[in-house]
């Protein structure tokens, strides 16, 4: 979850101008490959406790877990931290969104302080995002 945390904040950079974005994730091994219907697209992958992200608008970063935080820096500026606890991820980035992803059963639920809500919904490997603002 805590790779998909970062790809729902990512989508506001990827597709900023959309009121809805429809996306998957799909993870092959440990690389997680993220596409939305309005093109924006991106990988994800993971050595050790560090995911190395690349995203098509030139955005990349990287998210390190340590415990059950998990601390975001992108090259954009935007840095922040995930915190699961539970079912329940608490988000806080420096750009000033914060929200929670609540897990439960194979649908999570994602509500942001910009608007931003929807949920993801995981068959097999791969995650299906809808993010409305």
């Amino acid at each position: 979850m805590k790779a998909l945390a970062l790809f729902v904040l990512c989508i506001a950079l990827i597709v900023p101008s959309l009121a809805t974005a429809q996306c998957t994730s799909q993870t092959i091994g440990t690389t997680t490959y993220h596409n939305c219907a309005a093109g924006g697209s991106g990988t994800s992958n993971t050595i050790g406790s560090t995911t190395y992200h690349n995203f098509n608008n030139g955005v990349s970063g990287t998210s390190q877990d340590i415990g059950t935080q998990t601390y975001h820096n992108l090259s954009n500026g935007v840095s922040g931290s995930s915190n699961q606890i539970g079912s329940t991820t608490y988000h806080n980035y420096s750009n000033g969104i914060s929200g929670t992803s609540q897990r439960l059963g194979n649908t999570t639920y994602h509500n942001f302080s910009d608007g931003t809500s929807g949920t993801s919904q995981r068959l097999g490997n791969t995650d299906y995002l809808n993010l409305n603002r």
